[in-house]
């Protein structure tokens, strides 16, 4: 019930907010913005579609409504820090769906032994070991 209202309600308060200008008193690009915001806050709220694909109306509206053009609304999406966090969870992924981090976790056990000192010892050099490759958010 709430995906359904919340269908409605998202592009409702878009049409409102955007076609109707004495209601916010703004200019015609904060209005486009705000009705954007408030289209994909109801949509990621109630969670009508997907929230990845609701992620990427914004992409889509702020440059066909005049809010900003298409190299500002898409520069969120490229920015090179969401590249490096969304590679380090592939390769998390990755290490997780073959098994590799219970494999090393079994192999400084079996070189490190039991002492709680020198657990922490191998999980230490492990880390810095992976971290030679991937970034530290994936490592840790």
């Amino acid at each position: 019930m709430k995906q359904k209202i919340g269908l409605i309600l998202g592009p409702l308060l878009f049409l409102i907010f955007y076609f109707i200008p004495g209601i916010t008193g703004l200019d015609d690009s904060p209005r486009a913005v705000l009705a954007v915001t408030l289209f994909v806050a109801t949509w990621w709220i109630t969670e009508a579609i997907p929230i990845p694909a609701t992620s990427l109306i914004p992409l889509i509206l702020l440059p066909l409504t005049g809010g900003t053009d298409e190299v500002i609304a898409s520069s969120a999406y490229a920015d090179p820090i969401v590249f490096m966090y969304m590679g380090g969870f592939i390769i998390a992924l990755a290490i997780e769906k073959w098994n590799l981090h219970k494999r090393i976790a079994m192999t400084i056990i079996s070189m490190m032994g039991t002492n709680s000192n020198r657990i922490i010892l191998g999980t230490m050099i492990a880390t810095a070991f992976i971290s030679m490759w991937i970034s530290n958010a994936a490592t840790a």
